[in-house]
């Protein structure tokens, strides 16, 4: 189903939060050794994308290592053993690794990551 041209996480196109993937090299490059474009990239072949201004890949580059999120993987395997849980007017949050790290997102598009 597509809404204003995007289409929602789980539908055809996106796959669900749990279940994104980094294929490739980039899976396991550390968050320095890789761009922005090409972290962006392999974000929107799992139908995912970021809301403008939100720079997730920026705040996972800052913040990760001292999560133990220290590559595209870390983040995948993060999001894969988290728990969906309602956020406010409507965005879900993924927390992750016991509440280090919380994903806000809504439909297919991620917000802002948290480490509360």
């Amino acid at each position: 189903m597509v809404l204003s041209g995007r289409m929602k996480a789980g539908s055809v196109g996106a796959v669900p939060i749990d279940q994104i993937q980094f294929t490739g090299l980039i899976g396991n490059q550390r968050w320095e050794e890789i761009s922005v474009n090409q972290f962006m990239n392999k974000l929107k072949e799992n139908g995912w994308d970021e809301v403008p201004n939100s720079h997730i890949f920026q705040r996972l580059k800052e913040r990760g290592p001292r999560m133990g999120v220290l590559t595209p993987n870390d983040f995948a395997r993060a999001l894969r053993d988290g728990q969906t849980l309602p956020a406010r007017d409507g965005a879900q949050k993924r927390v992750c690794r016991g509440g280090d790290i919380e994903i806000i997102f809504r439909e297919d598009r991620m917000i802002t990551l948290r480490d509360p």
